[in-house]
């Protein structure tokens, strides 16, 4: 049978209910992926008793099936329900007057229990690999100005299956699989700002607006699953060993008064809050533009520096560490964890329903 390149593949993702059994991917289900970093590990246990020259005999030891997503971050793409997965809640969202415009509202939650999705991938025209549970533990958000925002996604499943005529995602039902948007990528443009005051200020305002030319929003939770005698030879659903970490990095090209001034609240420990927004020229519905906003109600700067490299600019990064607020801060309703997401695209359900 035919052997395919990367122009051809097809990969679905879809949200599944019980670890370890996998969920048809179908329509709306396509993902766009610039790359997919995830196999299948089984080490191998050496019989290695001395007295002999050689090793006799190996045996199968344990399965991981675990690695990362990368793609472009699109508004209405369908990365958007496994960011929702990495962050624990959205709920159904609420449609922007008359228009084909609903608002989707992204949350952390304390946990995941029970939140993972089906991924499927075509690799030859007559084999499909299936990932039956992946658990969302983490993701990067990278832009700038005029550059396509990417999303990278860390994965930890259970098994894979590999399906030709056969299985749940199998080479017949993969033909079903469909975009929801091939187009309306996050790109950072003339309509999209940074804005940053201290935590305890007023609402965020176009006088808050700082420039850095790029950003990167991290958020990574530490967490498991478990071999167990359970009469399957995959990991069990991961949970959480730590506290989740979450991070800004901001970019400036040129140390200046923003970067003093971040100086000054960094020795002084001055909370911050911030909001970033990305915002498309197309509608998604009348007046109303795909959108992006990510809200921080309490950040602490973490590191500064604008050290010296020779005769050019002196560039100017800095990250920040983003802390649960005791109380959301003005401007920022219902917004207490480190951060949240707010989405404005056609998709009329819940990103997790």
């Amino acid at each position: 049978m035919a052997d395919l390149t990367g122009r051809e593949i097809l990969i679905g993702a879809k949200k599944a209910s019980a670890w370890g059994t996998a969920v048809a991917c179908g329509a709306n289900d396509g993902l766009l992926a610039l790359a997919l970093d995830l196999g299948q590990q089984i080490e191998l246990l050496r019989d290695e008793p001395m007295g002999l020259g050689f090793s006799p005999d190996t045996s199968q030891g344990r399965e991981t099936v675990n690695g990362s997503l990368r793609a472009h971050l699109r508004y209405d793409g369908q990365e958007a329900m496994l960011l929702a997965l990495a962050m624990g809640a959205a709920g159904a969202p609420t449609q922007l007057g008359a228009t084909t415009a609903y608002h989707h509202t992204l949350q952390l939650t304390d946990g995941l229990a029970g939140l993972f999705a089906t991924l499927a991938a075509k690799k030859k025209s007559d084999l499909v690999f299936e990932w039956p549970s992946q658990k969302v533990s983490g993701f990067t958000i990278k832009g700038g100005m005029r550059i396509p925002t990417e999303i990278t996604l860390d994965l930890i499943g259970a098994t894979l299956a590999r399906n030709g005529g056969s299985g749940t995602n199998n080479t017949t039902t993969i033909a079903s699989v469909t975009y929801r948007d091939k187009q309306n990528r996050v790109i950072g443009d003339e309509n999209a700002y940074v804005r940053l005051n201290a935590a305890s200020g007023g609402a965020l305002a176009a006088s808050d607006n700082i420039y850095p030319s790029e950003f990167t929003l991290t958020m990574k939770r530490p967490m498991e699953g478990d071999h167990v005698l359970d009469q399957t030879s995959y990991l069990t659903e991961p949970l959480g060993t730590g506290f989740p970490e979450c991070s800004l990095d901001l970019t400036f090209p040129q140390f200046g008064d923003v970067g003093a001034s971040r100086w000054t609240d960094f020795a002084a420990k001055t909370a911050a809050k911030l909001e970033l927004l990305l915002k498309s020229g197309a509608l998604a519905g009348t007046a109303e533009n795909y959108r992006l906003l990510i809200q921080i109600p309490q950040a602490f700067l973490e590191t500064i520096s604008a050290n010296l490299d020779g005769p050019g600019k002196i560039p100017n990064p800095m990250r920040f560490w983003l802390t649960q607020a005791n109380a959301a801060p003005t401007g920022m309703t219902g917004v207490t964890n480190p951060f949240a997401i707010r989405l404005v695209n056609k998709r009329t359900t819940d990103l997790l329903a």
